[in-house]
């Protein structure tokens, strides 16, 4: 039995088309490549929208929220590097994070306006965050390099 018919059967739900697995890696590098963020279909397994990377890539940001404004998406989450939400079927239960200061936010637009509520995730892992300095520095030189190949900055 194949993963999309358990999905049909168990949860309902029918994804569509696959992608062929050997195009993931030459649609990510052009990704990496390409320009300006913009608003992109998610798997509709849950409700809402998110963005991830809030305080890495800060121009994500500023795209998502607005088309929460504008309407062209519905309401979600905004999440910090390191941050991961935990759902329990269509239920946001809580958050936690990786790295210590990182954050996560819930944005839904009400009556025109946009209205944030902020998250403080569950650091996981208290006492090893040590170990993370390293491949937080990898992170943020790849983006400076990206940024600077885009001519962000």
């Amino acid at each position: 039995m194949r993963l999309q018919d358990l999905e049909r059967h168990v949860l309902g739900w029918n994804r569509g088309p696959d992608m062929m697995s050997d195009l993931i890696p030459s649609l990510y590098f052009d990704f990496l490549r390409g320009g300006a963020p913009e608003p992109l279909a998610g798997l509709g397994l849950l409700e809402g929208s998110l963005t991830v990377h809030a305080d890495g890539e800060p121009e994500r940001l500023p795209v998502w929220l607005a088309g929460i404004r504008d309407g062209t998406l519905p309401g979600g989450w905004a999440l910090d590097d390191g941050v991961g939400l935990l759902f329990a079927g269509l239920n946001m239960q809580r958050a936690v994070s990786s790295r210590p200061g990182a954050s996560a936010q819930r944005v839904d637009q009400v009556a025109g306006e946009l209205v944030r509520t902020r998250l403080e995730p569950e650091l996981l892992g208290a006492g090893e965050t040590a170990a993370l300095g390293g491949f937080d520095e990898a992170v943020h030189e790849l983006r400076r390099v990206r940024r600077m190949r885009r001519g962000l900055g």
